[in-house]
């Protein structure tokens, strides 16, 4: 009988031969340890074949002890090259499930057992004990090693991060091995299957960690199915989450674009006094008003204060505007959102313009002739000094209502 389509790739030796050796690899085993895994195959078909090559699988060859001398020393001389094979293997990828975290425990079998029977079998190997013998004394052997360690043990449950930990290693294999083996290659949906296949697992199981055959329904017909069932679920909860990530992200990108446009109005509006302020030094630079440097900057610098002053009187209140209106089509977190980024652009402005308005306020306590700019500047100082605190309350009712950090910045996109 065929196995279920999921398990299609079992039937395909070569293509099992190659992902054992890229999950190996995957997992860590260095590659000239992995790399003699390709003379051990022929080894195993050869043998399979030899062994079991009668009528419906049945054995094909005479007891060991009856085989010509040279059939047997081939025999013995090809079990000792597959254990120098197997052995490197075996032992480096137990210190890789170390180095990693992952446990054979969960699996029910104690590290502590493997490492005992790994070392039992390297004293067999380098022994050669199984020259000459007949079956009963090299089954009788094995028969030692695995009694002689309990392997079994309770199933133990799974610790943070190990299921992460297994599918790093899945990711680290080709993906198209990981697709024909798994079905799905990317991180999420492998956490999906590798807890889902672990919680089948467990639940199969009784407290000493012996398996428990579950009694089947019409519906739930084998694991695999239960297991592709829990998978397609999960699928389709990762693809509900992936599109309300999609929609929030395009949220996000419109509101960010739709705020971005806001605080380069405010930034423009906002400079308008500094900009007058530089033009009129500029036009002063380039046309002297009097025949000296003196009288140029006497008379240049309060009329460039009067300008800027005159400016910001207008922009002032159209950034106050600017601030509390917008679309009534906005729902509550965006109108939230662009209050803050309103009010901190606010706060920043006025700020920055009540010292444009101080300038010339100053410069008239010093100086008679700067009485009406001065008079202008200041009253443009208080103005832009109101226009701040506005802001700054405008923007700190919002951040409360909207639950944002204390740290966030006024025009930071979150």
């Amino acid at each position: 009988m065929s196995a279920p389509w999921e398990l299609e790739w079992a039937e395909d030796p070569a293509f099992v031969w190659v992902a054992a050796g890229q999950l190996l690899l995957a997992l860590g085993v260095r590659e000239e340890t992995v790399r003699p895994l390709g003379e051990l195959r022929p080894l195993y078909e050869k043998w399979d074949s030899a062994l079991h090559g009668g009528p419906g699988g049945t054995l094909a060859t005479p007891p060991l002890d009856s085989l010509p001398r040279r059939r047997r020393a081939e025999l013995d001389d090809d079990l000792g090259r597959a254990l120098a094979i197997l052995l490197p293997v075996a032992e480096e990828a137990l210190e890789q499930l170390v180095r990693r975290q992952i446990r054979p425990e969960i699996m029910g079998i104690r590290r502590d057992a493997l490492d005992g029977a790994l070392t039992d079998l390297r004293r067999y190997a380098a022994s050669e004990g199984w020259r000459g013998e007949d079956e009963q004394a090299i089954q009788g052997h094995v028969q030692w090693i695995t009694d002689g360690h309990r392997w079994k043990t309770p199933l133990q449950p799974l610790g943070p991060g190990e299921v992460g930990r297994i599918v790093d290693v899945l990711s680290a294999m080709p993906r198209p091995t990981l697709r024909r083996i798994a079905g799905v290659s990317n991180r999420p949906a492998l956490m999906a299957l590798v807890g889902g296949w672990f919680t089948m697992v467990h639940s199969g199981r009784t407290e000493d960690g012996t398996a428990v055959a579950p009694e089947l329904t019409s519906e739930q017909s084998d694991p695999v199915a239960e297991l592709q069932r829990e998978m397609d679920r999960r699928d389709a909860e990762l693809e509900e989450q992936l599109a309300r990530n999609c929609a929030e992200r395009e949220r996000d990108n419109r509101q960010f674009e739709h705020r971005g446009a806001l605080m380069r109005w405010m930034s423009l509006v906002g400079s308008l006094p500094t900009l007058g302020f530089l033009v009129v030094l500029a036009v002063g630079a380039v046309l002297p008003l009097a025949g000296d440097d003196y009288s140029m900057t006497r008379q240049v610098l309060p009329m460039a204060g009067a300008v800027s002053s005159a400016i910001g009187a207008v922009a002032m209140p159209v950034l106050l505007l600017m601030a509390f209106t917008g679309s009534s089509h906005t729902t509550e977190d965006q109108r939230l959102l662009r209050s803050n980024t309103s009010g901190g652009m606010l706060m920043v402005a006025g700020l920055w313009n009540m010292a444009v308005g101080l300038f010339p306020a100053v410069m008239a306590l010093t100086e008679p002739e700067y009485v009406t700019a001065g008079i202008l500047g200041g009253a443009f100082a208080v103005l832009a000094l109101a226009a701040a605190l506005i802001g700054a309350v405008h923007r700190e009712r919002a951040r409360k209502q909207a639950g944002l950090p204390k740290d966030d910045i006024p025009f930071y996109v979150p």
